[in-house]
């Protein structure tokens, strides 16, 4: 073995070749030698950068690791590097969480490092959420990390653990974070489209790999296949060599793998997967901290559902249409944004909800914490436009933003709310503050629909008719009842605590049925707070009076898991399982697998929810399509307002809460 293949697979970087004192023309070409090196690893790096899944640079688009979840990242410089999002310089005095992690070989940066820059940016997330520092202990496989947990030497392993059922037996798992499969990797020059074309073939294959089974038993099934079972700690960047050079035919690789291997490699192809694909998340000690899946589970969901606008997004009128969603900056506060006994309330957030209805696009509210000002989140591609801007605010000036007229004036106390750069600026000023909404100075249509909308609502006098509602007597009534949701919120977090649903998400669902009103009974006879009818109860053996809050939710949230887990089964990913649950919930199962098998007909994917089985699901209140279904006609369209309403809810709950809790944070 040589050199670079004993230091790549040993697990540490060792740069020492020998014990004997060097001479001093060996001291000097070792100095050149590590010099070149460092040249390498910076041109590497720069490769690895221009090759990377970035937006194109914008201007003011140098976004840090901690803006990745605007909504969830709490009040920190927001200038503040990814080193000191990792390791808090608060560590010394915070308790540890203690996290298990591969240890990245520096050969293999440009195969890994993307992906656990994320999980280690969530894991840090996590850390701050409980109030704890991270301590990172490096364990290169996975093998090696599960072993830390059993020890007690770690409290949760990261890196894209495979969620088996071996797994789940002897550990706390969390919710999938992703389903991944093991896909071939092979020379271009030799493809293969099918099993049987592995005939004669070498492949290399590590020996903790989860495919290591299915690739076994293709064995059997294929005459000649060699496989190579190579040592767990063996770089990719190893594997991937040996099958450029020759030594091999192909090797296997996670899916986000194969791509990076690809895009360093032309001369890789990749080729048909191997064995089904695998939930792969993160591990914790068995029964060891509740509270710990919790915040995973959370964030998790979290990230899943939500995080795909989360991230750095630009474009004018015409590409916010083709996202379907409008991103609107606002501060949180009694006159902006919050929420009130399970609605979504504020002068700007019904201003914003009037301006996407109008468009034809769902909301949803982006709030910076504080110390970030909304003109950088704007910058920075965290949304789509600011209301509630200062007319007075210099990046007007500096043709940073371009602003519509005023829509409404702000006094101080009510700027104080808002407890931002911007407000403390604006409180040394004399009078009332002029609010206007704002634009990036590129996005032209969007300012002309944003200017025409202030204009109509100003108009009509819908502006002032939202303002009066929120009068001090008002005020005083928000700031007794607090930032809770609703009285159930201790119920809903008890009863989704042993379960993989964020609480949130239930909450929203509670208050799309029955609007938080215990007693709600429907027409139909569906009862309590999560309209169960009494037959769904019986079925699953829920006993007690559904008008019993408590009763209901537990009833409620059995039925989801059933429904989510039914979807599961069928491979389909979290956030999807998740859709077709709540679909389900409203409609049916069986008009949702009518609607799916429409979908297929349609040429539509009846695995996706949005903009596929939601249109097809639709159609089945209309003659044409309800006769010939199985379970006949549906009025669907509830159950697609149903889905959207739940989600948009969602949002903006965990948008609240989060930025509640920035703001009485010390």
């Amino acid at each position: 073995m040589s050199d670079v293949e004993r230091h790549a697979t040993d697990g540490d970087i060792d740069m020492t070749y020998g014990a004997k004192v060097p001479s001093r023309r060996a001291q000097r070409a070792k100095i050149i030698g590590s010099v070149l090196v460092v040249a390498f690893l910076v041109a590497l790096g720069a490769a690895s950068f221009m090759n990377s899944e970035m937006i194109a640079p914008q201007p003011g688009a140098a976004l840090d690791a901690k803006l990745e979840h605007p909504v969830l990242t709490d009040a920190a410089d927001p200038d503040q590097d990814d080193a000191a999002s990792w390791q808090d310089e608060r560590a010394p005095e915070l308790p540890k969480l203690r996290v298990a992690t591969p240890r990245i070989h520096l050969s293999e940066l440009w195969l890994t490092w993307k992906s656990m820059k994320t999980e280690r940016g969530l894991a840090a997330e996590i850390a701050r959420k409980m109030s704890k520092s991270v301590d990172t202990v490096r364990a290169p496989t996975r093998s090696e990390r599960l072993a830390l947990l059993e020890r007690g030497d770690a409290d949760m392993a990261i890196g894209r653990i495979p969620l088996t059922e071996e797994v789940r037996e002897k550990f706390d798992t969390s919710i999938p974070l992703a389903y991944m499969s093991r896909v071939l990797v092979m020379r271009a020059g030799a493809p293969v489209l099918k099993p049987q074309d592995l005939k004669g073939r070498h492949l290399l294959i590590k020996a903790d790999d989860p495919a290591l089974l299915a690739l076994r038993e293709l064995q059997k099934e294929v005459d000649d296949l060699k496989v190579e079972v190579v040592s767990a700690t063996t770089s990719q960047w190893i594997l991937a060599l040996r099958v450029v050079r020759e030594s091999a035919d192909g090797m296997l690789a996670w899916e986000d793998q194969a791509e990076e291997a690809l895009a360093h490699h032309p001369g890789l192809k990749a080729s048909i997967p191997v064995g089904e694909p695998i939930p792969v998340g993160w591990v914790m000690r068995k029964g060891e901290s509740k509270a710990l899946r919790l915040n995973v589970n959370t964030l998790f969901a979290h990230t899943i559902l939500l995080d795909d606008l989360d991230g750095a997004l630009y474009g004018d009128l015409e590409t916010v249409r083709e996202r379907g969603i409008l991103r609107v900056l606002m501060r949180h506060g009694p006159t902006s944004f919050f929420v009130h006994r399970g609605q979504q309330m504020g002068r700007d957030y019904e201003l914003a909800q009037a301006l996407a209805a109008e468009m034809g696009l769902q909301l949803r509210v982006v709030t910076p914490p504080p110390r970030m000002r909304l003109v950088t989140a704007l910058e920075n591609g965290l949304g789509d436009m600011i209301i509630g801007m200062s007319a007075s605010n210099k990046a007007i000036d500096k043709k940073k933003v371009a602003a519509t007229s005023t829509y409404a004036r702000a006094d101080k106390e009510e700027l104080d709310f808002r407890t931002s750069q911007d407000a403390a600026k604006a409180m040394n000023s004399e009078g009332p503050i002029s609010l206007v909404f704002a634009t990036r100075i590129h996005d032209v249509k969007l300012l002309e629909a944003a200017h025409a909308f202030v204009d109509q609502q100003l108009a009509s006098g819908n502006v002032r008719a939202i303002t009066s509602k929120y009068h001090e007597d008002f005020f005083e009534e928000v700031t007794q009842v607090g930032h809770a949701l609703s009285e159930f919120d201790d119920i809903i977090k008890k009863v989704t605590e042993s379960t993989d649903f964020d609480w949130r998400l239930i909450a929203a669902q509670v208050f799309q049925e029955s609007s938080f009103d215990p007693r709600a009974t429907s027409w139909a006879g569906a009862k309590g707070l999560m309209q169960l009818m009494p037959r769904t109860a019986r079925w699953l053996d829920v006993s007690g009076s559904l008008y019993d809050p408590e009763t209901s939710v537990e009833g409620g949230v059995k039925y989801m898991e059933w429904l989510k887990t039914m979807y599961e089964k069928e491979g389909l990913p979290m956030d999807e399982s998740l859709r077709f649950a709540l679909a389900s919930y409203n409609a049916g199962q069986g008009h949702v697998a009518d609607g799916r098998e429409l979908a297929k007909e349609l040429g539509l994917d009846p695995n996706q929810w949005y903009g596929n089985v939601e249109q097809a699901i639709a159609l089945l209140s209309e003659k044409e399509y309800a006769s010939k279904a199985r379970y006949g006609y549906c009025r669907c369209e509830e159950a697609v307002n149903y889905v959207r309403r739940i989600e948009a809810r969602y949002a903006d709950y965990a948008t609240h809460l989060e930025a509640a809790s920035r703001a009485s944070s010390p």
